[in-house]
């Protein structure tokens, strides 16, 4: 699923947070995996803000 997350349209994430399919952060999670997989490779990333990112995941996750 993780993965899935991670090309899945918009749309499709607020439906699937709003059905507890899955929650933000599993879709952080799941862009942080993809970024520390290929980010050696492309070299898009700047800086690491991997924690705020979660910590903004799971302040949504309270909402």
């Amino acid at each position: 699923m993780a993965s899935a997350l991670n090309w899945m349209p918009a749309h499709k994430l607020v439906e699937g947070f709003a059905k507890r399919k899955f929650s933000p952060v599993d879709v952080a999670r799941a862009c942080l995996k993809q970024i520390e997989k290929h980010d050696g490779v492309v070299n898009a990333m700047v800086g690491d803000h991997a924690e705020e990112a979660l910590k903004a995941a799971k302040a949504s996750e309270k909402r």
